[in-house]
């Protein structure tokens, strides 16, 4: 017997990119699909695009439904997507993406060959907002032509190279393996009854594809297909481009994670999640001025999770970075410049602000970080302990939070 899969588009502002995204979904090969869609709120004419795709909808999809909602966010509405669908399996589409053809058979396939398998995600292509395939460099822009120019020329082999996990291994998509790094492509179809044992999506784990994948980490196994399933754009506004902001989802959905769901965990993963959280609680926002140069790799020498942010010299510029930054993510802010880059008062103002603030301290200084580095490079290779490391020297009254943290 054919099972139904219910196909879920979360619909939000994406007027340019809707119709594509409805459209791979009726040029699937598998005969049984339920599509249901979900409009959050949209103010650029996205309803009406999609109400015009209805008549052809009907015709081809088993059962049709489409909801216009004010805006609730993107958990709310995934959660009455959810509650919507009546397939046996079910894949979540953002309305900017696309499935390729024959997607939904070649997910199936490891799905309906073994029961306890729950999730199963292809390959991932990369296009821009127009539509065109492209590639990644080494900081995730855009580039065109030859895949082999691209140091990732899909989502998943940038995934493979920052998380470290095989995703043809058993350890894929394993509850101690998404805790290290969210390293599951886009496009997954899942086994409904996979779905409903699983907490549902709550705006206090705000990475909600995150959140969902740790639960059902907890109770089904994933599986790659090798074939290329899924066409994910990636255009100015990615949410995954705004790495502050980022950051602080990951930091909050493993908050969350925590309390709702930590004591009732097997020991290995409670484990798993308390080193986890342990690095998020002291993970480092660098603001470094532009023409301060060598103090990225300076950064990574301390060992520790880190973003490095670049500002222009002159008055405002940090005052701008703190304010684009969302602090939630970090335990630890630093201003990491030489004496002739003091920051403008109304900066520092806020620098000390943060310093008090809970859970947020502050650094500021190049000399202290290189002092640090060097010292820690010294004290890995002879073998000494770094918690007796020498403590370097202060910059503006602040004390220098890194001696002791970072080992």
């Amino acid at each position: 017997m054919t099972p139904l899969v219910s196909v879920l588009i979360p619909a939000f502002n994406h007027a340019a990119y809707a119709a594509a995204a409805v459209e791979s979904v009726l040029a699937q090969d598998h005969p049984q699909i339920e599509l249901v869609i979900v409009d959050d709120g949209s103010r650029d004419g996205t309803p009406e695009i999609l109400r015009s795709l209805l008549p052809a909808c009907e015709r081809r999809c088993e059962r049709v439904t489409l909801e216009c909602q004010a805006n609730q966010g993107t958990c709310r509405t995934v959660n009455r997507l959810m509650d919507l669908a009546r397939g046996e399996f079910c894949l979540i589409l953002a309305s900017d993406d696309q499935l390729l053809p024959g997607a939904l058979t070649a997910l199936l396939r490891p799905l309906l060959a073994d029961a306890d398998v729950g999730v199963a995600v292809g390959e991932n292509e990369l296009m821009d907002g127009d539509g065109r395939r492209c590639g990644w460099d080494a900081e995730r822009r855009t580039v065109y032509g030859d895949a082999r120019e691209a140091v990732y020329p899909t989502l998943n082999a940038y995934l493979d190279a920052v998380s470290g996990v095989d995703r043809f291994g058993d350890g894929f998509g394993s509850y101690a393996a998404l805790l290290r790094s969210n390293h599951v492509a886009n496009g997954c179809l899942i086994r409904r009854s996979a779905l409903d044992r699983c907490a549902r999506l709550t705006p206090e784990a705000p990475l909600e594809d995150y959140w969902l994948h740790l639960q059902l980490a907890k109770t089904t196994r994933y599986r790659s297909v090798r074939e290329t399933t899924f066409r994910y754009r990636w255009h100015a506004t990615n949410t995954s481009k705004a790495t502050g902001r980022m950051a602080a989802m990951t930091r909050l959905t493993l908050e969350h994670e925590a309390a709702c769901f930590r004591d009732a965990l097997p020991a290995a993963d409670r484990q798993a999640l308390d080193a986890t959280l342990a690095l998020w609680r002291r993970r480092l926002l660098a603001i470094v001025p532009a023409s301060a140069s060598g103090v990225c790799e300076q950064v990574g020498h301390l060992g520790v999770p880190a973003d490095v942010v670049a500002v222009p010299d002159g008055p405002d510029a940090l005052e701008r970075a703190l304010s684009a930054a969302d602090l939630r993510g970090y335990g630890f802010v630093a201003y990491l410049a030489d004496g002739r880059f003091l920051p403008d008062r109304r900066a520092w103002r806020r620098m000390e602000r943060e310093f008090r603030s809970p859970g947020v301290e502050c650094v500021a200084g190049r000399a202290s970080l290189v002092a640090r580095a060097s010292a820690v490079a010294a004290a890995r290779e002879s073998g000494l302990p770094l918690s007796r490391l020498r403590r370097p020297g202060r910059w503006r009254r602040l004390v220098d939070f890194m001696t002791g943290r970072f080992g």
